[in-house]
């Protein structure tokens, strides 16, 4: 399912909560700038180390990080909020 499917009947505001095991990049480095506009928050766990990629993709959709937590050298948890 692609990132609009999966977030078609999300309410404006919501959370998306991710725990995908690696495909968060196929998901999330190329995102759907239109389908994120309801979502406010993005935690996810992340993989590979790649965190920065998924940083700079989200921020150009109004996102910035506002935490991460590695557990080891190249995966963790990531929080994203909407810019004012």
């Amino acid at each position: 399912a692609s990132l609009s499917a999966a977030l078609a009947d999300a309410e404006l505001g919501s959370l998306l909560k991710l725990d995908c095991e690696g495909s968060e990049y196929d998901i999330l480095l190329q995102p759907d700038c239109d389908a994120l506009r309801k979502v406010d928050r993005i935690r996810m766990e992340f993989h590979s180390g790649r965190v920065r990629e998924l940083e700079r993709g989200l921020n150009r959709c109004g996102f910035r990080q506002t935490r991460c937590k590695a557990d080891t050298e190249t995966s963790g948890t990531v929080w994203y909020a909407r810019k004012n």
